[in-house]
């Protein structure tokens, strides 16, 4: 998990993994069937540790509920004794054609967070706090934009300080009701 997580998935060859286990080719591969296979084997156990981290918020007054999210997601992508980053977001980009369903699978992780940020972004909507013509849909692939970068930010070695100013800024400039309960 470390490895795909630090390195991603095309940087990781079959002899980086059989070293880090301890095994050789042959049991790799009766263990787990493939890299891919094994790749999903380490995102299960990625999703079992870090995701709880993860999660949108489902309630609360939107402002906290983002605020709550934005310090979670840098604290995974920031925290000392883990790499830099996220797994998902570190590793999805560069799948080789052979691996196009393991590239929909990755990518269908990042849709879940994306349709669950319109969700609380919807109810804030619903509750008077955004403005009443506010395209949640944009929003929502603004704030998962925002969220997949502190990975790539902190890969380059942003700081949590600076990226939790990043996540600030964003909140800042989502279109908030005037007359809505945070105002």
């Amino acid at each position: 998990m470390l490895l795909f997580w630090e390195r991603g998935f095309a940087s990781v060859s079959i002899k980086d993994l059989t070293a880090a286990m301890g095994i050789g080719p042959a049991s790799l591969y009766a263990a787990f069937g493939s890299k891919a296979d094994l790749y999903r084997s380490a995102r299960e156990r990625y999703f079992e540790h870090e995701e709880p981290l993860w999660r949108v918020p489902t309630g609360g007054p939107l402002r906290a509920a983002l605020n709550d999210f934005f310090d979670l997601a840098v604290k995974v992508v920031t925290r000392p004794g883990r790499p830099r980053g996220c797994l998902i977001a570190s590793g999805f980009i560069e799948f080789a054609p052979a691996e196009h369903d393991l590239a929909l699978e990755t990518r269908g992780f990042r849709d879940r967070e994306r349709r669950d940020l319109l969700k609380l972004l919807n109810t804030g909507l619903a509750d008077g706090e955004l403005q009443h013509d506010a395209d949640t849909e944009v929003l929502a692939r603004f704030l998962a934009t925002v969220v997949e970068g502190f990975s790539i930010q902190a890969r380059d070695g942003a700081t949590a300080r600076e990226l939790r100013a990043v996540g600030h800024t964003a909140e800042i400039g989502l279109p908030w009701a005037r007359d809505g309960p945070e105002s």
